[in-house]
């Protein structure tokens, strides 16, 4: 369960979360009923935030590289860190930041 950390950074940290779990963008698309571009870019943040973390730059710093706003970044770091955790998220987001991300045929 996701607690409440407002209406705009919610739905991005549950499409994120959902990626994680091994959900395909089709399943995502359909049950959060955002585009496939909409997921695509927040997954893509995501990626980057965890990218530029594992670089040692600093929360601050990836807000103003990826222009987002820092709460946003914190909870994206906060999930790659929860992820590297579970043995089938950390999985997930490892091929996440090798590759990048794309759909399952």
């Amino acid at each position: 369960m996701v607690q409440d950390i407002g209406p705009v950074l919610t739905h991005r940290v549950e499409i994120v979360q959902q990626v994680l779990a091994g959900k395909t963008l089709t399943q995502i698309c359909r049950t959060t009923h955002h585009s496939a571009s909409a997921v695509a870019n927040y997954l893509s943040t995501f990626i980057r935030c965890a990218q530029l973390a594992r670089q040692g730059v600093h929360p601050t710093q990836i807000a103003f590289l990826l222009r987002r706003g820092r709460t946003l970044v914190e909870r994206y770091l906060q999930l790659a860190r929860a992820a590297e955790q579970d043995p089938n998220q950390a999985d997930h987001l490892g091929a996440l930041l090798e590759v990048g991300w794309h759909e399952k045929k």
